[in-house]
């Protein structure tokens, strides 16, 4: 998307700025601004002695807590997607080896197959979607094609496959593993980490420059180094404004920004 700056900014190098990194730039602005409080508290020759824990410790326990929460939700996607796969994998082959025996016709495993890959790419758009109405048809559609698996399981209970009672309980159960491993990524697609957290902390990480400023110069005058100041706001903010990106990166495994997001392309590729 274009990207209008003025002159004076480090966006105006940049003719194009791509999708989703437009904050990463504005971080940088941020931090660039950051040091004129510690210039004025300087001229204006205001500084105190304070415990930096008092204002760091606010920050660092959220956001500490966040980005773990978050790298926990990423994991329990990543157990649910070989849940899910692993059990569809299996349903299919059992309808597969059963066929024969249950003597129904061999275009029954070809509705199963062709079910199963619709279902596979219904739920791999449905998790990369960013619209909600768009997400709440796919849903439907993925719900709708879970039911007509569960009539395909029913038929095979119906056919003359020898003891079908108690083989068709393993088709149930791999059934029941899908819809479970589905509705864990779902509830994770809709619902992110606290809000309120995370305000907290982005609001307190752009204050706290700031606030702590007085106390930046008088290290600087207590240290005899007019510079160490600016040097501390900067090294202050760009560790603090990394770690919040850190946090806005994981806190949706499947945008697809970062590295670190969940490859959906392994869903697709599902052969069966």
């Amino acid at each position: 998307m274009a990207f209008h700056v003025s002159k004076t900014s480090i966006l105006s190098t940049l003719d194009y700025i791509e999708d989703g990194r437009a904050d990463i730039y504005k971080w940088g602005e941020t931090r660039r601004s950051k040091p004129l409080a510690t210039f004025l508290c300087q001229k204006l020759r205001l500084d105190f002695d304070v415990h930096v824990s008092i204002f760091v410790s606010p920050i660092v326990f959220p956001l500490a807590f966040s980005i773990n929460a978050d790298f926990q939700r990423r994991e329990r996607v990543l157990e649910d997607l070989a849940q899910f796969k692993g059990a569809l994998v299996v349903l299919f082959f059992c309808h597969r080896d059963w066929l024969q025996s249950s003597g129904l016709p061999t275009d029954f495993l070809k509705t199963v197959n062709t079910k199963l890959r619709g279902l596979v790419l219904n739920i791999k758009e449905y998790l990369l979607t960013e619209k909600i109405l768009r997400r709440n048809f796919i849903l439907a559609v993925i719900y709708e094609d879970l039911s007509d698996i569960s009539q395909l399981n029913d038929k095979m209970r119906c056919s003359s496959l020898p003891h079908n009672s108690p083989l068709l309980t393993r088709l149930i159960h791999y059934h029941n593993l899908m819809c479970h491993a589905f509705e864990r990524l779902r509830v994770i697609r809709e619902y992110r980490s606290p809000r309120t957290i995370r305000s907290f902390t982005k609001v307190f990480i752009f204050l706290m420059p700031i606030v702590l400023s007085p106390y930046y110069v008088h290290m600087g005058i207590k240290s005899g180094n007019l510079w160490s100041p600016y040097y501390i706001a900067v090294l202050v903010s760009f560790i603090f404004g990394t770690l919040q990106g850190v946090q806005d990166v994981l806190d949706d495994p499947f945008d697809g920004i970062s590295e670190d997001d969940i490859n959906l392309g392994q869903v697709r590729s599902l052969h069966v």
